[in-house]
């Protein structure tokens, strides 16, 4: 079973006053979760239409397990508008989560936007047909603590071990303490513009972004000259999301006629840049694998995951199986998977995988 508790205050205030309208949000929230779960698993039953685990004839397994997480939140937001014109918004985060180590719990994210609605301006009067234009730029941070409940903790594996002259079982560390990991954090900057024509029949909104997303979190094999087994998890490297969004609307028909009937169209293209700009404490790569397979490489320079495979270029030929010259893998035959040999060896190997791309489109 599980249950979830969450706790939220807010405090607003608003007023305005000739041109200027002033308001303020602050609160704080606390939500924790809590789970317990048990499993059995029972077969050979005594009857087809009873299936309580006590007419079980074997009980072939059980586990349980309790998981616990808290986060602490203190937030506040100030807006300024000025005359429809000038739009300032300010807010700031402290967020505390259990998941992190003892050290860092508490992280800091602050975020700035500001709007200039240009169209409102007195010399924007004769340009008639533009009934919008508006220019935006913010930048902000955040935070994200989506790992394990306890991955700042050593953990403990069952292991055996010497003891009396025989062998005994118990457990043994497989990974250290991590009392400073905290949040991964990334920083967003965003630029756009706002266009509205005839009446804002036509709209064209333009926007220009960058993430930084630093501290990354993930988990890294543990060094074998420490000792331990498993692997830990670190708050190490960065990546970088860059791109542009474009979106053109038009409404074509708006008729207060056939119940208010409405024809909309609308465009958008989006294109955006992924790289890896560094994974840390003297890590060069990351290789994925699918059933034991490499099949992924993360590294500094190339997209996050890019497809780490063999470069395919036709079938081999019977001329090809001849030829001692022609790069083959054991068993070749004419008619299988012609790979290219990228480091010249004379072999298909392992060693032959490269990049071939990444999962996100052009």
């Amino acid at each position: 079973n599980a249950w979830k508790t969450l706790y939220q205050g807010t405090l607003d205030f608003n007023r305005s006053f000739g041109n200027h309208t002033i308001g303020a949000m602050g609160g704080v929230s606390y939500e924790t979760s809590h789970r317990k779960t048990v499993e059995l698993d029972s077969w050979d039953f005594a009857s087809d239409d009873i299936h309580t685990f006590n007419t079980a004839a074997t009980l072939r397994s059980w586990d349980d397990s309790e998981t616990e997480w808290a986060l602490m939140s203190y937030f506040g937001r100030l807006q300024y508008n000025f005359g429809d014109r000038y739009l300032v918004s300010a807010s700031l985060r402290r967020d505390g989560s259990s998941r992190f180590g003892e050290n860092n719990k508490w992280g800091i994210f602050p975020a700035f936007s500001a709007t200039w609605r240009i169209s409102e301006e007195s010399f924007m009067a004769p340009v008639g047909w533009l009934s919008n234009f508006k220019i935006r730029a913010s930048w902000g941070q955040t935070g994200n603590d989506n790992i394990g409940n306890y991955s700042s903790f050593g953990r403990l594996s069952p292991d055996n071990y010497a003891y009396g002259g025989g062998l005994v079982y118990g457990f043994a560390p497989s990974s250290p303490d991590n009392p400073s990991l905290s949040w991964e954090t990334t920083t967003t900057t965003n630029l756009g513009l706002d266009f509205g024509f005839l009446a804002n029949r036509i709209t064209l909104a333009v926007d220009v972004y960058q993430n930084d997303t630093e501290d990354l979190l993930f988990d890294v094999p543990a060094p074998a000259i420490s000792g331990f087994k498993g692997s830990l998890t670190l708050n190490s490297g960065a990546i970088q999301n860059r791109g542009i969004e474009i979106e053109l609307a038009s409404t074509n028909i708006r008729s207060s006629a056939f119940g208010g009937f409405t024809w909309r169209t609308m465009f958008n293209l989006a294109r955006n840049e992924n790289e890896v700009k560094s994974l840390g404490y003297g890590i060069k790569e990351i290789i994925g694998q699918l059933r034991s397979q490499p099949t992924h490489i993360t590294t500094a320079g190339l997209p996050i995951m890019s497809y780490y495979l063999y470069d395919y270029v036709g079938l081999y030929t019977e001329a090809d199986i001849e030829d001692p010259n022609v790069a083959k893998y054991d068993n070749a035959e004419a008619g299988n998977e012609k790979i290219v040999d990228q480091n010249g060896d004379g072999i298909i190997d392992d060693d032959d995988r490269t990049v071939i791309g990444d999962n996100l489109p052009d």
